[in-house]
């Protein structure tokens, strides 16, 4: 009784939260969460509800037009419930509010976090907001790479572009004018392919990474932070970063901000402010938290030795725990058993020692070279955990020995030996496998990225080195294979690697698991043949499934929808071949083929029909031109429905915004399909002037079970209709679910229960 009357007396506290970047960015993620945790722990008395949005700006550029459509949504959905707190994250957010949001938020007090743009201390509404600004230490990094490097003569900061770049560029451009003797470069790409060339074109030198959540492929999507991390550390440089989401294998460290600790310091600063204290005299935290932080791993491999000054202040993450306590059973038995038999051991050591040490060593070492061979290899790898392994190459050596002859062929040996030893860090080891080939060991303290860039680099090093042994000179190249993690034989795996890199003429290759790939590349031929039989001899055809009007009941529109009719009169859903066609370039013949079909069919009847097109096919410039053409040649524009779907790329809303206007300029109507499911975001329909939208079946069959399905529903109605939009529910398969949709008001329904896809089109 006493807990259910504390239940009931818990305060009801609403919070709108706005970050500038999106859901999946790390550095937002870990904003979020700190702001959340130590918000809801400081004010236990309070059921929190947190409403959380996402400008997007790291994809979609915060232009007035898109900022203003953003307002008109939380207008829509907070009218007439205005919150008790507005938090939001980094500058975008920030300008938002100060800009637009006022109109909307007049009197909500303002927390913020992650800010760059430090003039705006001087110019809030003190009266109103306050927050913790990031500010990232650009002179601190610069000294720091001048203490763990003392040579370095260059130093390139990498960004996105962004503002939090831009306000970064700033910092460093008035820096270094005070280090005379050093290049300090700001390269500043949203691009990945700019990024990596100018790069590239700058030389060597240390890499201190600003901000580059930002950046993008050549086709315009945001890449992940580990691809693009990736793309940097695989250039051998070190690398420096002034975020902790940034931290990924490969980078060294530095002086990092960190995100959850910005949310945690914003969430003190919102917890005054409910306690009942005045935003007047809450200052705006100035001096952003940050921590000097190392990787243990890329130490080793960059051969970083820090001084003590830096040790006492530094985190040193990922680093190898003692013996004593990886393994403390082990040590115990061992103490046991020796101070057991310490007699006996010590009253024949000697002799026995001798005799094992040389039968052991004969058996186990390469006499040419003196390294261990391939049955200390077997013996090392059984005392391993997740080893890393691979196997090195030497090219064409057959021909030196036939060429230089055998003394020489030996000589050859010994140097690549020590050539391939001078790279390998301490815990590493080299064996050699037998004639021309190497294997190098590890264990599972070293990440397998870095040993993926340590074997690149011995083949690199291989490459460029020539061996002075007699005359002439001799040049050298070699191939790799790596056994992947995953790997059932460890030295199978490497050696099936190495006959991929010679295939592909690689310097290196990772092992896959070759079965899965054979079946699937199995498949894959099966199904390609298949299509491309279809495609020729005419066994590819429209099927055209009704879309029914919800208030009049009449069957107005029908969607075309792709089918393949076997050679034994089966018909075959695209599940079955539509990825393959991507992958073996038949895909575009395909859509082509359902355009002619489906306006050919269409001829002179009065209904409309919709196609469906992917971003791929809008880029494909001569399925475009082909679409086009085929609506001027059978007059029936104001009769197609393009159903876009809504996968990835449709965020390049130039590109797509552009055939939209294109194609609606002849007549032809848009549908934005399978809206709810994977990419779906508002700001698609922003920005893309569809004239129908159809909400995907995932959602529309929970209606009647699932009070947030049936939320969903009447949002995506109210929305769709006050940007001009008429809805299409899919997948409508009983007359419950039918009832229910035209109560939503949802306009038409599309389904199983309503009429399955046929072969031909109705007369009238």
């Amino acid at each position: 009784m006493m807990a259910m009357t504390t239940n009931a007396a818990r305060r009801h506290l609403e919070v709108v939260v706005i970050h500038s970047y999106h859901q999946d960015y790390p550095w937002t993620s870990l904003q979020h969460e700190g702001f959340r945790d130590a918000l809801s722990h400081a004010l236990p008395e309070y059921d929190i509800n947190f409403s959380v949005e996402y400008l997007d700006t790291k994809r979609v550029r915060p232009s007035t037009g898109y900022l203003q459509k953003f307002l008109s949504y939380l207008q829509a959905k907070h009218f007439g419930d205005i919150p008790e707190l507005i938090y939001i994250t980094d500058d975008n957010a920030m300008h938002f509010i100060l800009d637009m949001g006022v109109q909307l938020f007049q009197t909500t007090p303002v927390v913020f976090s992650g800010v760059n743009n430090l003039s705006l201390a001087g110019v809030l509404d003190r009266e109103q907001i306050t927050g913790v600004f990031e500010r990232k230490d650009v002179e601190a990094s610069i000294r720091l790479v001048q203490q763990i490097r003392p040579k370095t003569e260059r130093i390139i900061f990498l960004g996105d572009g962004g503002s939090t770049d831009y306000a970064i560029g700033l910092r460093i451009k008035e820096v270094s004018q005070r280090y005379a003797g050093l290049e300090i470069i700001h390269i500043s790409r949203n691009r990945l392919d700019d990024l990596q060339e100018r790069l590239q074109a700058a030389g060597t030198g240390v890499v201190i990474v600003t901000t580059i959540g930002g950046v993008r492929d050549t086709n315009g999507r945001v890449l992940e932070l580990n691809e693009i991390m990736a793309q940097i550390t695989d250039t051998g440089r070190m690398v420096l970063i002034m975020e902790d989401a940034y931290f990924f294998p490969g980078v060294l460290g530095g002086y990092v901000t960190t995100a959850r600790l910005q949310g945690e310091t914003a969430a003190r600063l919102a917890t005054r402010i409910i306690r009942g204290e005045s935003v007047s005299t809450i200052k705006p935290v100035t001096e952003s938290p940050a921590e000097l932080v190392f990787d243990w791993n890329a130490l080793q491999y960059f051969g970083v030795r820090l001084s003590d000054e830096l040790m006492a202040r530094a985190k040193i993450i990922n680093q190898p725990l003692p013996f004593l306590e990886r393994h403390p059973k082990l040590v115990r038995w061992m103490l046991a058993v020796f101070i057991a038999a310490a007699v006996i051991i010590i009253a024949v050591f000697i002799f026995v020692t001798r005799h094992k040490n040389r039968i052991i060593k004969e058996q186990t070492t390469d006499e040419l070279t003196g390294l261990p061979n391939r049955t200390r290899l077997l013996q090392d790898t059984r005392a391993m955990s997740t080893p890393r392994f691979a196997v090195i190459d030497i090219h064409n050596f057959k021909a030196i020995n036939t060429f230089y002859g055998l003394d020489t062929g030996d000589a050859v040996l010994i140097a690549v030996s020590q050539e391939i030893a001078h790279c390998l860090p301490e815990e590493v080891r080299l064996y050699r496998m037998g004639r021309d080939q190497f294997g190098v060991l590890a264990d599972r303290s070293l990440d397998f990225r870095l040993f993926k860039q340590l074997i690149a680099k011995i083949v690199e090093t291989l490459r460029h080195n020539h061996l002075s042994i007699g005359e002439p000179e001799i040049h050298l190249t070699a191939s790799a294979g790596i056994s992947s993690p995953e790997s059932t034989s460890l030295i199978a795996g490497a050696e099936h690697a190495l006959h991929i890199a010679r295939e592909r003429n690689e310097g290196y290759a990772i092992d896959e698991d070759a079965r899965e790939n054979a079946e699937r590349q199995k498949q894959n031929i099966l199904w390609a043949n298949k299509l491309s039989t279809a495609l020729e001899s005419g066994r590819i055809r429209p099927f055209f499934q009704p879309i029914i009007h919800n208030t009049s009941g009449k069957r107005e529109k029908y969607e075309a929808l792709v089918r393949l009719i076997d050679e034994d009169g089966s018909i075959i859903t695209p599940f079955f071949f539509l990825e393959t066609a991507k992958r073996t370039r038949q895909y575009a013949m395909l859509t082509r083929t359902m355009i002619e079909q489906s306006l050919d069919m269409l001829s002179d009847r009065s209904i409309s029909i919709s196609l469906n097109l992917t971003v791929e096919d809008i880029r494909n410039y001569k399925t475009v031109r082909f679409f086009k053409d085929k609506l001027k040649e059978h007059n029936v524009p104001d009769r197609i429905v393009v159903e876009l779907i809504e996968s990835e790329g449709i965020e390049n809303y130039e590109e797509v915004s552009r055939f939209i206007a294109e194609i609606k300029e002849l007549g032809c109507r848009v549908a934005i399909d399978d809206f709810g499911t994977g990419y779906s975001n508002f700001t698609h329909l922003m920005h893309l002037n569809a004239d129908y939208l159809k909400i995907d079946g995932s959602i529309i069959k929970r209606i009647n079970d699932d009070m947030n399905s049936e939320l969903v529903i009447r949002m995506l109605v109210d929305f769709a209709h006050r940007l001009g939009m008429q809805t299409i529910a899919e997948y409508v398969d009983s007359q419950a679910l039918l009832d229910k949709v035209t109560a939503l008001g949802v306009d038409y329904s599309q389904g199983f229960f309503l009429g399955k896809p046929e072969p031909e089109l109705p007369d009238a």
